[in-house]
């Protein structure tokens, strides 16, 4: 076995001797076998145990048990406790077992970072790669999920990903490995003991081969998920586009693709869409426009032939109320710069979208910035006094529904006088008996 595990860490890396890992070590047979082969390797690498103080004084056992091996050994070992009950119940958090995961793999990362680890190890194996798969199958997943744990995903790596859990077994009476039983895997308290316990067992009474086999199906699942995902690839970037921090996807293209669920749901995946979503936009049409859909941390509007994708607006702050006289007011996180000019023969106005002209002697009363309400009207600069509503203005020059919740919109008595970097008011220009102008520039976002 140290053989096999020696040719396959080779493939990882093939530099692997010059390398420096940490091993993430529990003190349950996969974890102290891993630590064993790196042992026998004579590799360089050190160890991280995390206690849970879930198991009372079984987790205290454990951790003086790793302690103790680690100083036998002549290696390094990294301890961290955490109060992981008392977390769940602070942050309301889901999960015991993502909770855990969460607090080792920051902590990980923490001391790869402080330690310049080279690699994460942990002691997965096939029989979990096995179990993933049944878990991601029974709750309806893509070839991703059903590619079980991947080997190498970043800094981390799973070198017993290709040794059954009877192998390791085998080996560890072989070499008489000492190790610590957590009792709590035998109970059926969560979904993947229950597949271990009872799941797996069931399908190796019908077929004493399952775990080969299945090892070999995830084996090809893993290379056709490379097909598949280079084939996504090309296809979203015919029909994806970035543009002013918006992210678009062209409906029509993806309604031409041979299987435009199953794409849309790869692209949307990335930014936390459920395949609930997805179904719901394939079946709106054109009159969808206006639709909006959100994840955790983005929202998607159907905005006419297209999808626009934006992080979650977060709320816009209050009116802003100002004078002329400032010299900068922020609203949203976005400053303006304010200048009271005297006007003269050799004054020009440029033509800048993010500059507005005001006159200064029109501005009598509360100056104020905030964003568009229903029934907001103005009279657009050009179009000789004539009211027009604001939704319809936002339509006209094709600025969308996320879009138009933003602009800042700058009033006097509730009036309103410019639409931030879009037009002004009529009523607010400068003319020829202008004295005084107010020069609004917007000059950060």
């Amino acid at each position: 076995m140290l053989d096999k595990f020696k040719a396959y860490i080779f493939k990882l890396d093939p530099k692997y001797r010059d390398k420096k890992f940490l091993l993430a070590v529990s003190g349950g047979v996969d974890s102290m076998l891993l630590l064993e082969l790196f042992y026998q390797s004579k590799l360089d690498f050190a160890i991280a145990h995390c206690n849970y103080k879930l198991r009372k004084a079984a987790s205290e056992e454990d951790e003086r048990f790793v302690l103790q091996k680690g100083i036998q050994k002549g290696i390094t070992v990294y301890i961290k406790q955490f109060n992981t009950k008392e977390i769940i119940l602070e942050n309301n958090a889901r999960s015991l077992q993502m909770v855990a995961r969460d607090l080792r793999y920051k902590w990980f990362y923490d001391l790869e970072s402080l330690h310049k680890f080279d690699y994460i190890t942990t002691a997965h194996h096939l029989n979990d790669s096995i179990e993933t798969f049944i878990y991601n199958f029974s709750q309806g997943t893509g070839i991703k999920g059903l590619s079980g744990i991947p080997i190498q995903n970043g800094k981390i790596i799973r070198p017993l990903s290709n040794f059954s859990k009877s192998e390791i077994l085998n080996f560890a009476m072989e070499i008489n490995l000492p190790y610590r039983e957590d009792d709590s895997n035998a109970k059926n308290d969560y979904k993947r003991n229950q597949i271990r316990n009872k799941v797996i067992p069931a399908i190796e009474d019908m077929n004493p081969k399952f775990i080969s086999n299945a090892g070999k199906s995830i084996k090809y699942l893993k290379e056709a998920r490379l097909i598949y995902e280079e084939a996504i690839r090309t296809a979203r970037e015919n029909i994806v586009s970035v543009k002013n921090g918006y992210i678009y996807i062209d409906v029509a293209g993806l309604r031409n693709h041979i299987t435009p669920s199953t794409l849309l749901f790869e692209i949307l995946n990335a930014y936390g869409f459920s395949y609930d979503s997805v179904e719901s936009i394939m079946k709106i049409g054109a009159k969808g426009t206006g639709q909006q859909f959100f994840s955790d941390q983005y929202q998607m509007l159907f905005d006419r032939s297209q999808l626009m994708i934006t992080t979650s607006v977060k709320p816009i702050q209050e009116t802003v109320i100002f004078s002329p006289r400032d010299e900068v007011v922020t609203f949203d996180g976005v400053d303006f710069e304010l200048a009271l000019i005297k006007v003269s023969t050799d004054f020009e106005l440029k033509k800048d979208k993010h500059i507005a002209y005001l006159d200064l002697d029109t501005l009598i009363g509360t100056m104020a910035i905030r964003t568009w309400r229903e029934g907001d009207k103005f009279q657009p600069l050009g179009m000789n006094g004539k009211h027009q509503k604001l939704q319809d203005f936002f339509i006209n020059s094709g600025i969308n529904r996320i879009e138009k919740e933003r602009i800042p919109i700058f009033t006097i008595n509730e009036k309103i006088c410019w639409v931030s970097c879009h037009r002004i008011d009529e009523r607010f220009k400068v003319t020829h008996a202008t004295k005084t102008i107010l020069r609004v520039t917007k000059f950060s976002n």
